[in-house]
């Protein structure tokens, strides 16, 4: 007599945290329920961590809802706990079992398995994570044999050259790691680690500094060969002798699998993943995605979805673990309604079209719901800020002519954000807003997010450019511009990188968009340059309108992004509004003129170039000395150490000088600030005017001071004791009587109470009426602030407007 196999309710593909917290939960309940896992223990991708591993418990605001523990700590103890965990409930696991085909429906589902076994199941949980799926490296030499995709043991390796490429948390870990007994280089392709947890970039960074590994930013491999690397570089191609690659660049879905397992995905986006219901539910009724293939690749978010995937199967009520603390955000501004506000977000506003409603919530969870009256300034013209907004209800006004109104589902702010520059217009309420402000950090990662996300905020970003150069309302010529903006390119450009060289043919037209570019023309031996030129100006007009030769080279001074018009669209814009051509060609006059009336000056465009070199292009604020006028007497740094506590922000003698201009070590409050990049209290800000300080709030990681590539940050004591006064220097006891000092330290090293230590930085003495202590205490002019724009327009004699 043949047995039938048994008909379980729940089959659970993948004993990772997903799959864990779905069968213990089961077994909790005392479901019928099997856990089939491929390898011969559970979680194979925590198993396959390095020995040692820290497992972070992230995100922190975040409880845990399921019967499996989970605390931060090593691996080993991690997978101990798991392991007891499945023990004590007595969950039905098979390993060894590789699952090739689902077949069936909801209710009588047939799992094969690569044995020829077939296990039977009314619902299917798929958590078979992405680590079985590892994204490769698309370059020249990518299959070379000393190129890896995983670390088993960093403890097999010593005295290598290794290079490792990636900027997640894995690729730091395994960094790290290995940098004990090798020579270890990391690539990270961005300018920051956005997607790595707090801890590990502080790790990296710290490690970095005190030179036990390189980092590399914006660097990608270019090819590789069996003893180097070939890298891109911001400085341009570089060579690099490497022994090992080992390549942490994530992984994409199993998206052949789970298509033949009737499984869909919104689009051909690599980063995409299947679209699920809030219970986890597939398009394929039954079938159920949680972890990382749903878009939530943190351990304790997949545990968490494994316990309401069970609940939901089960037909026990549903409470996602982040249920309260939205709920409260929405009660702030009197929402009750969580499910429609997401159903709202995802339907009606485009940016969130491609993103899963699991990721929308994490999105909501990091952004403020906040509601402005009529007529309420949100931000001013000029204004330096780090959020972006989307209109959830009502409308705003932006204070251009004629003003424009944003309506729910649109978003603003994203220009500045991304471009680093101070908001072009005032935004108000209009009638009964409210918005949902996304902060920076938040707003990078849902860049990140998907490729369909980038090409939103590329479309809209280069959209509202071509509507600031026309200088009209566009509400009967919205089609004319969006089909422009399908045919515009955005084009990024490396600091030094030519946008366009003299001599070359001019074929296109250049609407900076982020960074800036220096204009310069070869006169003789020398290289004069002409002209520095920010996001929102123009290049490239002169050549397209003369038909000429380009009669320039441009340079990008920064990290620069521009919008392409070939020839044929810069004239379909021409023809289409009048206008436009008299302004461009109005500017084409200008530069004309301006350019053969200025004199062949080698030294002023050498200074310029120098300070190009220094930071200038991404400063909004730079402390310059005249060196012809400074008599060395620090009343500079005095001023400032007793504007903050006995603790000076600027080194007057540190810093590059060219002749006899010098950039001390000061704050030159970047319009991307590399300081903010990962602060994990939140505590540094840019103020309306564009300085940037550090609140109260700070806990003295060490982050900012680790990211800040000029040197500018200090780590002082949270209580340093204020330079003495005069009473206090000549009658101190008597001083000590009358005002009793706090012990704490100063900036001449008197002594200072051991204990915690805060960051420190130049905050353009933003509380004090009379402005920077340094400069207005200088006796002789010698010290002075100025913009970028400031400082170039008066070098090369032109008003600043014109610049």
């Amino acid at each position: 007599m043949t047995l039938s196999p048994p008909i379980f309710e729940i089959a659970v593909l993948g004993a990772g945290p997903g799959g864990l917290g779905a069968a213990c939960r089961a077994a909790e309940l005392g479901a019928s329920h099997i856990l089939l896992e491929r390898s011969d223990h559970i979680a194979d991708t925590i198993y396959k961590y390095q020995r040692g591993k820290h497992v972070m418990a992230t995100p922190n605001i975040l409880p845990l809802c399921c019967p499996v523990p989970f605390a931060e700590g090593s691996r080993e103890a991690v997978l101990a706990d798991w392991q007891s965990a499945v023990d004590r409930l007595g969950v039905n696991l098979r390993t060894g079992a590789d699952v090739v085909s689902i077949d069936g429906e909801k209710g009588a589902f047939e799992v094969r398995l690569a044995c020829g076994d077939t296990v039977l199941a009314r619902h299917v949980v798929l958590a078979i994570g992405m680590q079985g799926n590892l994204r490769k490296l698309r370059v020249d030499g990518a299959e070379l044999p000393h190129v890896q995709y995983q670390l088993d043991d960093p403890d097999d390796h010593s005295d290598e050259s290794i290079v490792v490429i990636g900027a997640g948390d894995s690729a730091i870990e395994n960094a790290l790691a290995l940098s004990e007994d090798n020579d270890v280089t990391l690539l990270n392709r961005r300018g920051e680690f956005a997607r790595a947890k707090g801890p590990n970039v502080k790790a990296i960074q710290r490690a970095a500094q005190d030179g036990d590994l390189t980092v590399l930013y914006q660097t990608s491999p270019r090819s590789i060969h069996p003893d180097q690397i070939l890298l891109n570089t911001p400085d341009g191609p570089l060579g690099l002798p490497c022994d090992r690659v080992i390549a942490r660049i994530g992984a994409m879905a199993p998206r052949g699998f789970l298509e033949r397992s009737g499984v869909p995905f919104p689009s051909e986006d690599p980063n995409a993943v299947p679209e699920v219901s809030e219970t986890y539910e597939s398009a394929r009724q039954g079938l159920y995605i949680i972890g990382a293939l749903a878009g939530y690749p943190l351990i304790k978010q997949a545990l968490n979805q494994g316990q309401e995937v069970t609940d939901a199967i089960l037909g026990r009520e549903v409470v996602p673990a982040d249920q309260s603390l939205l709920e409260a955000k929405l009660a702030e501004v009197g929402l009750s309604d969580l499910r429609a506000l997401l159903r709202w977000l995802h339907t009606e506003v485009p940016l969130f079209a491609s993103i899963t409603k699991l990721q929308l919530r994490e999105l909501l969870l990091q952004s403020r719901l906040l509601r402005f009256s009529e007529d309420e300034v949100i931000f001013a013209r000029g204004d330096y800020s780090d959020q972006f907004y989307i209109v959830v209800e009502g409308d705003v006004v932006v204070d251009i002519e004629p003003p424009v109104r944003i309506g729910a589902g649109m978003y603003f702010g994203e220009m500045a954000l991304l471009a680093g520059r101070p908001r072009i217009a005032t935004t108000r309420g209009g009638r009964a807003p409210l918005v949902m402000q996304v902060p920076r950090k938040a707003a990078v990662q849902l860049q990140h997010s998907s490729a369909a996300v980038r090409r939103v905020l590329d479309q809209t970003r280069m959209s509202r450019y071509l509507h600031n150069l026309i200088g009209r309302d566009l509400a009967d010529q919205e089609t004319f511009v969006q089909d422009l903006v399908q045919e515009c390119e955005l084009r990024a450009y490396d600091a030094g990188t030519p946008i366009f060289s003299e001599g070359d043919p001019g074929d296109h037209f250049h609407i900076v968009c982020r960074g800036a570019a220096v204009v310069s023309q070869t006169r003789g031996p020398e290289e004069v340059i002409l002209s520095y030129v920010k996001p929102g100006e123009y290049l490239g007009e002169i050549a397209l309108i003369d038909d000429v030769s380009r009669t320039a080279t441009v340079r990008a001074a920064a990290r620069t992004e521009t919008i392409v018009l070939d020839r044929m669209l810069f004239q379909r814009l021409l023809e289409a509004f009048p206008e436009v051509r008299h302004e461009v060609q109005r500017t084409m006059q200008t530069r004309l003129i301006r350019t053969s009336a200025q004199d062949d000056d080698s030294q002023t465009a050498n200074l310029v170039q120098f300070f190009i070199n220094e930071g200038v292009a991404i400063a909004t604020d730079v402390l310059l000395i005249d060196k012809s006028l400074c008599v060395g007497c620090d009343n500079c740094e005095d001023a400032c150490a007793a504007t903050h506590g006995g603790v000076s922000r600027l080194d007057r003698q540190a810093g590059p000088t060219y002749a006899m201009l010098h950039v001390p070590t000061s704050c030159r409050h970047c319009e991307h600030p590399y300081c903010m990049k990962d602060c994990p209290p939140d505590a540094i800000h840019r103020d309306e005017t564009g300085e940037v300080f550090i609140d109260d709030t700070c806990i003295g990681c060490g982050n900012c001071q680790q990211y800040c590539p000029f040197g500018v940050i200090q780590m002082a004591p949270r209580d340093p004791v204020p330079t003495p006064s005069v009473l206090e220097q000549l009658f101190p006891v008597l001083a000590s009587w009358l005002k009793p000092r706090k012990a704490g330290g100063c900036s001449d090293g008197s002594a200072a109470t051991e204990g915690a230590k805060v960051a420190v930085k130049c905050d353009m003495c933003r509380e004090v009426a009379t402005g920077p202590a340094c400069v207005h205490s200088c006796p002789t002019g010698a010290a002075l602030r100025v913009s970028p724009r400031e400082f170039i327009s008066v070098q090369m004699g032109l008003d600043p407007g014109d610049v």
